[in-house]
């Protein structure tokens, strides 16, 4: 069996991998979650529970799951303590 032609250092690739995905998630929405929520409610009538790029942040988990588990991911998040409250958007 003859060595393969093409030369890829696979411990470069496997970084880049890594951080592609790490950009591709909207994680910074947890770390700077009272920052963005006061920059909205600072002009705002009604104040938010949530800053809008959070919504993205579901936005973007809608395009892998189906609603429902994105609610059991969201009462994960809360049970982890990641987000302060579970938004509750259904009737009550």
């Amino acid at each position: 069996m003859e060595k393969s032609k093409y030369k890829r250092d696979w411990s470069k690739y496997d970084e880049n991998v890594i951080t592609r995905y790490k950009l591709m998630f909207p994680f910074y929405v947890f770390e700077h979650w009272w920052d963005l929520l006061a920059e909205e409610n600072r002009n705002a009538r009604t104040k938010y529970k949530a800053p809008k790029e959070f919504n993205d942040f579901l936005a973007f988990l809608h395009i892998f799951l189906p609603y429902r588990a994105i609610e059991g991911v969201l009462r994960a998040l809360e049970q982890l303590k990641i987000i302060p409250t579970s938004q509750q958007y259904g009737r009550e």
